[in-house]
């Protein structure tokens, strides 16, 4: 297996050769994890790496198919997950699709989509250290919301 368990696709734990999809099906659980601070398939107990691997993709594919892993999640991470699951192997993603998705739940949230890289040396004087703060505010309010539902592990794989 190529990648870290919790977060590598499906496809790593079966042993198939990898494509554009399985890296952005592990984007999404890394996404997921970033947001809820937790998956699924942690604390995992097995005897060796092969039987924890089996473990963690058995959980993986159940909790994908039945809709689990979205239950206390905002909706475009299902719509995001449905897209790149029905990838073909050489198909090319539609990069635009997915990045709307995930800027449009970003937008709705609160934020404005301005990152540090992109704001002006004449930019950063006392107005940035205040709307940084107030943007710091926006993102732990999003993330206690989203959590606030979560009763899920946060021990490592």
């Amino acid at each position: 297996m190529i990648g870290t368990p919790r977060y590598c696709a499906i496809n790593a734990h079966k042993g198939v050769e990898l494509s554009r999809k399985d890296d952005l099906e592990s984007l999404g659980y890394v996404m997921i994890y970033l947001l809820s601070g937790t998956l699924p398939w942690q604390g995992i107990e097995a005897k060796n790496k092969k039987e924890k691997s089996a473990k963690i993709l058995k959980i993986k594919e159940d909790s994908i198919s039945s809709g689990k892993l979205f239950e206390r999640l905002p909706r475009e991470f299902k719509e995001y997950f449905d897209i790149v699951m029905s990838l073909k192997f050489e198909e090319t993603p539609n990069y635009s699709k997915l990045r709307r998705i995930m800027k449009e739940l970003f937008l709705n949230k609160g934020f404005d989509y301005n990152f540090d890289w992109q704001i002006s040396e004449m930019d950063k004087g006392e107005d940035f250290e205040i709307e940084t703060t107030k943007d710091s505010s926006l993102q732990n309010n999003f993330v206690s919301e989203c959590k606030s539902d979560n009763k899920g592990s946060s021990e490592e794989d």
